[in-house]
């Protein structure tokens, strides 16, 4: 079981906190706790994001893929023209993608 919410702290600026506190079933069905807790800034993170997204965006180029593209919707929280919401599938369709431009 798990809640996700996500709040703004004004205070924190461009930080961002992550606590995450899982619970589950462990050996011989003994409730166990795990927790985790991370602390970015903002801005940091994003950019290797920015980076690789720059990259792809070049290799389209270079392929004449013009438009939204929307095999980038992995990096998005709302991706443009893109009916799939799962980002395991969307990392997915971002690697297939990816393999069929690195092969024409």
């Amino acid at each position: 079981f798990s809640i996700t919410e996500i709040e703004f702290f004004p205070s924190l600026v461009d930080n961002k906190t992550a606590f995450d506190f899982v619970h589950f079933r462990g050996f011989l069905g003994r409730l166990m706790k795990f927790y985790f807790i991370w602390d970015a800034i903002d801005a940091i993170v994003a950019s290797p994001l920015v980076l690789d997204i720059s990259r792809l965006l070049l290799l389209a180029k270079k392929k004449d893929v013009g438009g939204v593209v929307r095999e980038l919707a992995f990096f998005f929280k709302s991706p443009m023209e893109c009916e799939v919401v799962n980002t395991h599938e969307q990392f997915e369709i971002l690697k297939k993608w990816f393999i069929q431009l690195t092969r024409a």
